[in-house]
């Protein structure tokens, strides 16, 4: 007997798989593999943890690849291009609506604080 029904946000509701370290690439106009190097070193952990945040990635990249533009400028880039990049998938929120009749439906997920916002004012949460 099911007695509730749990979906993922990334890659289920929407789909922003490796959307972080492409984003890097494309604001500082480097590579992924440059982006890979430091990411993978001592970011991903925090950034997926929660434990350091959006303008701190920005901060940390900005000491080793140098960029004109503000901090708060290349955030603003950042849930612009999050925005456009990441798709809601309008079925799986109409399946949500229509279990939730039936059942208690969660939604359990690692985003991270900048996401969330953008994601919440997208009402992605009040299904």
């Amino acid at each position: 007997m099911t007695k509730a029904i749990i979906f993922d946000l990334g890659g289920v509701v929407l789909n922003p798989e490796g959307f972080t370290p492409g984003l890097l690439a494309q604001l500082f106009n480097i590579s992924e593999d440059q982006v890979f190097t430091i990411y993978n070193q001592d970011l991903e952990d925090k950034w997926v943890m929660g434990n350091i945040s959006a303008d701190e990635i920005i901060e940390k990249f900005k000491t080793k690849f140098p960029n004109s533009e503000s901090t708060e400028s290349l955030v603003n880039k950042w849930q612009q291009v999050y925005l456009d990049q990441t798709k809601v998938d309008s079925e799986i929120l109409n399946l949500i609506d229509s279990l939730r009749k039936n059942y208690p439906v969660y939604l359990l997920t690692n985003t991270t604080k900048i996401h969330s916002g953008l994601n919440r004012k997208r009402n992605i949460y009040n299904h």
